[in-house]
């Protein structure tokens, strides 16, 4: 799992340079950033129900930010 975090956050600071986002949507990826990386420390506790959340979380992020990406709205 935190590898996975990991990997994700360098592939998207990696192709992600000077993104405009709305401001509903830069305050849903901090919210989300938060959640996940408290979720991935629960999650590495040992916490199974913590590993399933957070990667539903995570999806939901990057399913934010490829609509985002596109100019289309998320729910």
């Amino acid at each position: 799992m935190r590898k996975l975090v990991i990997i994700l956050a360098v592939l998207l600071i990696a192709g992600c340079s000077e993104v405009n986002l709305s401001p509903r949507y830069q305050q849903a990826l901090e919210m989300s950033a938060i959640n996940v990386e408290a979720m991935c420390e629960d999650c590495k506790a040992g916490n199974q129900e913590s590993c399933v959340k957070g990667l539903e979380a995570a999806s939901k992020l990057l399913n934010y930010i490829v609509d985002a990406s596109y100019g289309r709205e998320s729910e």
